[in-house]
């Protein structure tokens, strides 16, 4: 479709703007993921959008009953290809055009994804802005121990064996045999908020107040002090 400004050239590449008027049914997007057929999805707070590259089509509660509410927070591509679609009143998955919606019967107790996070066996876990901690078992989900520290929606990741990890600003660790072992001790410096992002070698970058740390299951393995505190996650 027709972009609102027209073309924009980037050096040699020449990018469009998609809105409104041109079919998203929302100004912004929260996710965005591509599954194996070649559609980009894109979540927003007035519905999911399928984009094949010409035009949008748009997924409501109004034409799609599993659809638990417009409002999309998340999204996630499994690798089973399934599409995960967290909203403000439930998850959804979806592949090869059929819905299952996963509610308190199916194990969900949490609001709603902040992420997702996947083992190498394919293990879901999810944390939700609550604090809360499921995993995903291929029918339901199973909430776990929620990480120690202040309640607040951790971060999840998996490293190369299998560990979950989880970040937050009172707490960064993974699960050892159903139960936390912290790998940084106490509360972030500087402020209370934090991230993190997977190594090249499998360790995991922690970005947790004004600290930058590289930490893998033996415990911190660098440490550098940032000028000031990183914020505004």
């Amino acid at each position: 479709p027709a972009c609102a400004q027209g073309p924009l050239v980037l050096d040699d590449l020449i990018g469009k703007r998609y809105d409104a008027d041109s079919g998203l049914p929302d100004e912004s997007a929260t996710a965005m993921v591509q599954t194996p057929d070649g559609f980009l999805w894109f979540g927003t707070f007035s519905g999911l959008a399928r984009f094949d590259g010409l035009a949008f089509d748009v997924y409501t509660p109004a034409n799609t009953p599993a659809m638990p509410d417009d409002g999309v927070v998340n999204l996630h591509l499994d690798r089973a290809g399934f599409l995960w679609c967290s909203t403000f009143a439930g998850i959804v998955r979806m592949k090869d055009g059929v819905w299952n919606r996963f509610g308190r019967d199916e194990g969900w107790t949490s609001d709603y994804a902040r992420t997702f996070a996947e083992a190498p066996d394919g293990t879901l876990y999810v944390t939700g802005f609550d604090g809360k901690v499921l995993r995903f078992g291929g029918e339901r989900f199973v909430e776990l121990p929620p990480p120690p520290g202040r309640q607040q929606g951790a971060l999840g990741h998996c490293d190369p064996e299998g560990r979950f990890w989880a970040v937050k600003g009172s707490f960064v660790g993974y699960l050892n045999g159903g139960e936390w072992k912290a790998v940084v001790e106490g509360p972030a410096s500087g402020n209370d908020q934090a991230r993190g992002g997977p190594a090249r070698d499998g360790a995991l970058w922690v970005i947790r107040g004004d600290d930058l740390l590289k930490v893998g299951a033996s415990g911190v393995i660098a440490r550098f002090s940032l000028t000031r505190p990183v914020t505004g996650f």
